[in-house]
C-alpha cells in the first residue's frame, strides 16, 4: 500500500508539473519598445524551448523519453501492487464473501427465478395431466352410456376374462356435464395460472 501512494503521489506531482506551464496573454500594441523587445526574446526562448521539428536535440529527446519511461514505471508498479493486494484479498474469507455478495447482485435475480420458473413448471404440467385424466375418467363413468359389466373371471397370470350384457344408461345428465366441464376449464385456468404466471 505504501508502495501505491507513493507511486500515485509520483504520478499526481509529474502531471501537475506538466500542467503548470502558463500561457500569458498580451496585448502587444500597447507595449513600449523597451517591453515589446523583452517580450520578443521571451517569446524566442519559449519557442526555443518548445519541442517541433525544427528544435529537435538529443537532449530534449532523452529528457521526455526519461519522463515517459519514470511514468510507466511508476504506473507499473502501482497497478502490480493493487492486482497483488487484490489477488490476497480474494483469497481471504472476506474477499471471498464479497465475491459471493457481488456474483449474487449480478445473477441473484436470474437465479431465483430460475427456481421459481422450475417450481411452477414441476408443479403445474404434472397436476395439468393428472387432472386431466381425471376429468376424462369422471365424464366417461358418469356423462356416458358404457357396457354393463356381468362377470370378470380370471384365465391367466394378468389374464382376465369379461362378460358384458346391454348398456348402463349415464348417472348424470347433460346438465351435470356441462357442470363438470365447468370445472374443468376452472382447473385448466388454474393450472396454467400456475405454470405460466409468476
Amino acid at each position: 500500500m505504501k508502495t501505491f501512494i507513493t507511486s500515485l503521489f509520483l504520478i499526481l506531482a509529474l502531471a501537475f508539473t506538466a500542467v503548470a506551464q502558463e500561457t500569458l496573454k498580451v496585448d502587444i500594441t500597447k507595449l513600449s519598445q523597451q517591453e515589446l523587445l523583452v517580450y520578443q526574446q521571451l517569446k524566442q526562448k519559449q519557442a526555443a524551448e518548445s519541442l517541433s521539428l525544427a528544435n529537435i536535440t538529443p537532449d530534449k529527446i532523452n529528457t521526455y523519453a526519461e519522463v515517459g519511461k519514470a511514468f510507466g514505471s511508476a504506473f507499473k508498479e502501482c497497478w502490480s501492487t493493487v492486482a497483488t493486494d487484490a489477488e490476497k484479498f480474494g483469497q481471504s474469507d472476506a474477499g471471498k464473501m464479497t465475491m459471493v455478495l457481488i456474483a449474487w447482485k449480478i445473477m441473484g435475480d436470474d437465479a431465483i427465478n430460475l427456481v421459481e420458473k422450475s417450481v411452477q413448471y414441476a408443479i403445474g404440467f404434472p397436476l395439468l395431466f393428472v387432472g386431466t385424466l381425471f376429468f376424462i375418467v369422471v365424464l366417461r363413468r358418469q356423462c356416458f352410456p358404457r357396457p354393463n359389466l356381468v362377470s370378470a373371471t380370471k384365465v391367466g397370470w394378468l389374464t382376465v376374462k369379461r362378460e358384458y350384457k346391454g348398456t348402463l344408461n349415464p348417472q348424470w345428465d347433460g346438465e351435470a356435464a356441462a357442470v363438470v366441464c365447468l370445472f374443468y376449464a376452472i382447473f385448466v385456468a388454474v393450472c396454467s395460472a400456475i405454470i405460466f404466471i409468476g
